[in-house]
């Protein structure tokens, strides 16, 4: 049975947490305020819940109170959401996976984000619609810095005077020290 590249990936990643990786990773807070983290959380939560309720495993009274907190904790987050501009991982040179939203002053990532552990790798905006057709980085490219670990969700301040008004309109990684494009996400306004 041959096993996805991306499971490897992810198991890998896991493998180095379990050995003291020095990435750091965001507080609960952090992930409070992070709408892909709470929208995908609460949205299982109901569904999980639902399950249960049709099993006829708990009391439904509590059920049905922590459905309705775990609903309307999903709706906020997707109203959140929709305010931002949304985008898709797609691979360049690596495997990359997972969804990004740039808000004012933010940038998040979501829980299924996923690629391999580069040395260096960054995380850009970029006025480019496709960082591959081009030298990159370009003379448009935001440097946010670092990116502290190669999966799971992140919340990523701007730069200060960073406007969000779609002309940075994709999330680029690129290895600085391999001077590789990795992967990138092609921002657009969010709609449900």
């Amino acid at each position: 049975m041959r096993t996805p590249r991306l499971s490897l990936l992810a198991l890998a990643a896991l493998a180095l947490v379990a050995c003291g990786s020095s990435a750091s990773f965001p507080s609960p807070q952090a992930l409070e305020r992070n709408p892909l983290f709470v929208y995908a959380r609460e949205s299982l939560l109901v569904q999980h819940l639902t399950d249960i309720e049709i099993a006829g495993k708990a009391a439904t009274g509590s059920l049905t109170t922590y459905k309705q907190v775990a609903t309307r904790a999903a709706q906020d987050a997707q109203a959140a959401m929709q305010s931002g501009w949304l985008g898709v991982f797609v691979p360049a040179a690596d495997e990359v996976m997972g969804t990004a939203l740039l808000l004012p002053g933010t940038l998040y990532f979501g829980p299924s984000f996923v690629m391999p552990p580069t040395p260096a790798p960054h995380i850009y905006l970029s006025n480019t619609v496709d960082p591959r057709d081009g030298a990159f980085p370009d003379e448009t490219a935001v440097d946010l810095g670092p990116l502290l670990s190669p999966f799971g969700a992140m919340t990523l301040p701007l730069p200060t005077g960073t406007t969000v008004d779609g002309t940075l309109r994709t999330v680029v990684l690129y290895d600085e020290t391999l001077k590789r494009l990795i992967g990138f996400a092609q921002l657009e306004k969010a709609q449900f």
